[in-house]
């Protein structure tokens, strides 16, 4: 796949409230643009095989979440320090999805299947 995309170099990578935070320089990405975004950071040993991944732009306190294009969360175990990865920008959803790149594991969460079985109640 061959892409006229601008290559972004993360700034941190860290481990923030169950997720895995890629902090990418502050600016504006545009809608349903594609941007390759490289990990060059390493990531964490926190990060947890069911960790979602999670963008932010700048100091920004949004966090926005990267979805796979099946629509299954990006998960921190899928993930690896110095591959591109590319993302376009859902701004309408405010998601990134994933468009190419190395997934390393089919992780798809810990949702089994469909419908949710609701919590038993205490009778």
């Amino acid at each position: 796949m061959t892409c006229n995309c601008q290559t972004i170099l993360t700034t941190a990578v860290a481990v923030t409230d169950n997720q895995l935070v890629l902090t990418i320089p502050a600016g504006t990405y545009e809608n349903c643009k594609n941007y390759v975004i490289r990990i060059a950071q390493d990531i964490p040993t926190t990060a947890t095989n069911i960790m979602p991944v999670v963008i932010q732009i700048g100091t920004g306190s949004t966090l926005y979440a990267v979805n796979r294009r099946c629509g299954h969360r990006l998960y921190a175990n899928q993930v690896r320090t110095r591959r591109n990865y590319v993302l376009k920008v859902a701004a309408d959803t405010e998601t990134f999805v994933l468009v190419n790149g190395c997934i390393t594991n089919g992780n798809c969460g810990i949702v089994a299947a469909l419908p949710v079985a609701a919590p038993a109640e205490n009778a």
